[in-house]
């Protein structure tokens, strides 16, 4: 999967931002993935939760309907707080 192969990826905000349509699909697919709990996303005992808190904060950041829909801006400010405290 697209998400999964690119989390760790510094470049991944950057090239999304040049397609907004993939940016609000991946992100829509990465909040599902930790909502989910994947395993392959997020590593054994979750080592790579962090990092996926912190491409939630930083797509967060950027402005509204820029790299995420609404929803799933919604979806990802109710669980980063869960994630920071995990």
């Amino acid at each position: 999967m697209y998400v999964r192969s690119t989390l760790s990826s510094h470049a991944l905000t950057a090239q999304l931002r040049a397609d907004r349509a993939e940016a609000r699909a991946a992100h829509a697919q990465l909040l599902a993935l930790v909502q989910s709990g994947d395993a392959a996303l997020l590593g054994a005992h979750n080592v790579r939760l962090a990092r996926a808190a912190d491409v939630f904060a930083e797509v967060l950041a950027a402005p509204p309907g820029e790299l995420v829909t609404s929803e799933t801006a919604q979806g990802m400010q109710a669980l980063l707080p869960r994630m920071r405290g995990a």
